[in-house]
């Protein structure tokens, strides 16, 4: 028997599904920097409710100002594009 093939619709639920669950843990470990949390949260409660897409470049601002800011544990090489980082 053939496999079958998920219709669009299910596939969609499902990525979006992951989407949140993602937004979600990163609002979860985001709860020491109170603005990037509430951030992270807006922009997840928004795209639960209604599908709307978060504004990467303006969370990607935030995490990157918190990260070169010194009050936190992660090292600033680690960004993207940084000398030392992998990525």
């Amino acid at each position: 028997m053939p496999a079958r093939k998920a219709d669009g619709n299910s596939q969609f639920f499902s990525y979006r599904l992951r989407a949140v669950g993602h937004l979600f843990e990163a609002e979860d470990e985001s709860q020491e920097w109170p603005d990037l949390h509430a951030a992270i949260r807006q922009a997840r409660k928004a795209y639960q409710a209604d599908g709307t897409m978060p504004d990467w470049q303006v969370l990607a601002t935030m995490i990157a100002a918190t990260l070169r800011s010194g009050d936190n544990p992660v090292a600033e090489n680690s960004l993207p594009g940084s000398p030392d980082s992998a990525g």
